[in-house]
């Protein structure tokens, strides 16, 4: 009986020692737990999207880019290989070869040169294969025009030779200008201690032409000036110039000049990449004129480039309008008149700038009235008249001429005709005779 109670209370105290030693389990394992949930979620935060557009560094893209990366088909693998010439031998570890082409297509176009007119979207076309014997499973793939388009992209390229050892992704980009673009391709192995690159590159061309032309007077010689002045019936030197400033070559030219019309047509002399060609011509100068000059060439599939370029022949010019009349307070419009000896007449001059150059000295000279030299800037393209009002003194066909002059003594001469016609003066006498007889 004096051991009972003790025995009695023992059980209890067991019981809750062990829910207590529960309790504690159960509180650990929810801190744990806790802990990991925390440790996940930081590292979710801290891990970049596999897949995510990652900026240029210094770059802002204009719009996000979304890179999905497919399975390459057996004709992609297959070409690709035969273009990197791969040679496969056991053992040869790990390895990836890589492929760029641009189209106009949303398929992946088959060449990684494409030529085009003007800005318009292309789409470029990558591709990768595992040649290695190493399965690649991460991939960090960047172009050095676009930006860096995926950093540890997660997608399993198994060996050479298995299935699915190849993948591609396409983009498409707008394009204003010639630009190449170089693809570098990063892959690793799943624990990253294994790291593979290769690059491949393609040429987007929008062809362009740089024409110069000139005019001079030493002939055989290509001039330096755009704008030339000379006198009358000089003969000039045209000189067209050409540059090839396109990465590829151009041929089928055509030029033309408003001058003269169409010099020649499709001339299929190839033009290599940053070569010259020149082109003269001889034209005699005979009034100012502006000519507009254009070079047509092509690229091989048939895209057409354009430059344009103009010069001006300036040849001092006038026209002389010389009228006559009676009225003493306007020009007149008639080219003849017919009045009586001594009537006041008007002789009106009008003379037309119709050269490239200012005229300032001008000599009018007439049979029917001596001028006195004029001083008067004339501009091109503008007018300035002189009237005199004389007395009619005789029948007269006048001719007048006008001659100007601007700088370095070049001169610019017109002539004129009217005519003037004096009434008949003759006094006539009437004698009569008669009979005062009436015999």
């Amino acid at each position: 009986m004096p051991h009972t109670l003790p025995c009695v209370l023992r059980i209890p105290l067991i019981a809750l020692f062990a829910l207590l030693l529960l309790w504690v389990s159960l509180c650990y394992s929810v801190s744990y737990a806790e802990q990991a949930v925390a440790a996940e979620t930081r590292s979710d935060i801290e891990r970049p999207a596999t897949n995510a557009f990652q900026p240029h560094p210094q770059e802002t893209p204009t719009s996000a880019l979304t890179v999905t990366l497919h399975p390459a088909t057996a004709a992609m693998v297959q070409q690709l290989v035969q273009q990197a010439d791969v040679v496969r031998s056991a053992g040869t570890g790990p390895a990836i070869v890589v492929t760029k082409t641009v189209g106009l297509a949303p398929q992946c176009a088959e060449k990684n040169l494409l030529v085009i007119t003007d800005t318009m979207e292309v789409v470029y076309c990558y591709v990768v294969v595992n040649t290695g014997n190493l399965t690649l499973t991460h991939h960090t793939f960047a172009d050095d025009k676009i930006g860096t388009l995926a950093v540890g992209y997660g997608y399993p390229l198994p060996p050479f030779g298995t299935l699915q050892s190849g993948a591609f992704f396409t983009l498409p980009v707008t394009v204003d200008k010639t630009v190449r673009n170089t693809l570098t391709w990063t892959a690793t192995t799943s624990n990253a201690d294994t790291v593979v690159t290769a690059t491949a590159d393609a040429l987007v061309v929008i062809p362009t032409l740089s024409l110069t032309t000139t005019v001079g007077t030493e002939l055989g010689s290509c001039g330096k000036q755009h704008t030339l002045s000379t006198f009358p019936d000089t003969a000039i030197d045209v000189c067209y110039r050409v540059k090839n400033t396109s990465p590829i070559p151009l041929s089928l030219h055509t030029l033309e000049d408003s001058a003269t019309g169409t010099l020649f047509q499709n001339n299929d002399d190839p033009l290599l990449p940053g070569d010259v060609r020149s082109v003269q011509r001889t034209t005699i100068a005979t009034q100012t004129i502006t000519s507009y000059i254009t070079w047509t060439s092509k690229a091989d599939n048939g895209v057409p480039v354009r430059a344009a370029d103009q010069v001006t022949i300036q040849v001092p010019s006038i026209q002389l309008r010389a009228t006559v009349g009676t009225n003493t307070t306007e020009c007149p419009d008639t080219k003849e008149i017919t009045v009586a000896y001594h009537s006041m007449i008007t002789l009106c001059y009008l003379v037309t700038n119709t050269g490239g150059h200012l005229l300032t000295h001008h000599t009018l000279t007439d049979s029917y009235y001596a001028y006195p030299p004029i001083e008067y800037p004339l501009l091109p393209n503008e007018s300035f008249g002189v009237t005199v009002t004389i007395p009619a003194t005789a029948t007269q066909v006048v001719t007048s001429r006008w001659e100007a002059k601007g700088v370095s003594d070049l001169i610019a001469v017109a002539t004129d005709r009217y005519t003037v016609v004096l009434t008949s003066t003759t006094n006539v006498a009437v004698h009569v005779f008669y009979d005062v007889d009436a015999q």
